[in-house]
């Protein structure tokens, strides 16, 4: 005998399956992680955009979008992307897009800077490796160290690592407090852990202590498109093993060491890399694949070869209303 509640979610199950994976949207200046996130513009308590992407990865159905809308300052937040709400499949990838927004890893130097000699400065706490020191918005040069005399020789406006420890030489009776130095803090923007099918695109990424980008666990069909990272103090992107990594039409400038450090058991897949100012190296073993030419790095080191990479989109303009530049899919 036909049962009318069978039917009824049968007919319930297709409308939900039929539906487009919904937009959700981040805006650190308006918006709230208490909202929904459904709306670039917030109308109402419960309704308008969240102001974290850890916040949106919690809402976004798998293989949805997430749009970050322009900011007046870069925005400062890490977050992972973990576990099966934060994938998306191979027809339909989570999106994540940064809207052409900084992202930035360096903090005010607000500890004190001990006087040791002449123009030399200590910063008075001990600093964690590939630390970094900016004035405005550019990178301090450390140089080499006398290990009898740490910090000596350095001209006027550079720094040095000695261990843990950092010096910067000021010019003539100057304090370092009064150049508004930023050391970088956060280890890195994003990790990605297990995760599948996922785009990150239009992201500006600048100063974050590590890397700007960590890919670990069994990852699968992970997309880096479009983006522009600078300033880390190790590396651009960390992929580890058995991860699968395609990176296109991205930018790395004046990183620390290694643009891109791929593990053992790593795929990667490069198109349109430019490597500015850094020594980018494949380990032995490690294979990569360069504009659809898998090669392997052997005896001696791979190097990676710059490329023309097309400049990323401008930020979006305050003025402009958000909710006619992101529109939702088609239902």
């Amino acid at each position: 005998m036909h049962d009318p509640r069978w039917a009824g979610g049968l007919v319930f199950l297709m409308v939900v399956s039929a539906w487009s994976a919904p937009v959700v949207y981040v805006d650190q200046g308006r918006g709230s992680d208490r909202r929904d996130g459904i709306s670039a513009t917030v109308e109402g308590y419960n309704t308008g955009p969240v102001r974290t992407v850890q916040a949106a990865l919690r809402r976004v159905s798998p293989g949805g979008r997430i749009l970050v809308l322009p900011s007046r300052e870069p925005y400062r937040e890490s977050f992972v992307i973990e576990g099966s709400r934060s994938m998306g499949s191979a027809a339909r990838p989570l999106v994540i897009d940064g809207g052409g927004q900084e992202w930035i890893g360096w903090r005010p130097v607000r500890e004190e800077w001990r006087h040791r000699h002449d123009e030399i400065y200590r910063l008075d706490r001990p600093t964690k490796t590939f630390t970094r020191l900016f004035q405005n918005r550019q990178p301090i040069d450390l140089a080499c160290l006398d290990v009898d005399r740490p910090g000596a020789g350095l001209a006027s406006l550079k720094g040095s690592r000695f261990e843990t420890q950092l010096f910067f030489a000021a010019e003539g009776l100057k304090n370092p407090r009064e150049y508004n130095l930023r050391g970088t803090s956060a280890e890195g923007c994003v990790v990605m852990h297990g995760a599948s099918h996922v785009v990150l695109r239009h992201f500006r990424f600048l100063g974050f202590r590590i890397d700007a980008i960590q890919v670990k666990g069994i990852s699968r069909d992970i997309r880096i498109e479009s983006c522009e990272i600078a300033y880390s103090g190790r590396g651009g992107v960390f992929i580890g093993s058995n991860a699968e990594v395609s990176i296109e039409q991205v930018r790395m400038r004046e990183i620390g060491q290694v643009g891109i450090i791929a593990d053992d058991q790593s795929r990667v897949m490069l198109k349109h890399v430019s490597v500015d100012q850094t020594p980018d190296r494949l380990r032995r073993g490690e294979r990569v694949r360069l504009d659809d030419d898998e090669k392997e790095a052997l005896d001696d080191p791979l190097a990676i070869p710059s490329d023309t990479v097309p400049p990323l989109p401008d930020p979006l303009p305050m003025e402009d209303d958000p909710a006619k530049r992101f529109s939702r899919p088609q239902e």
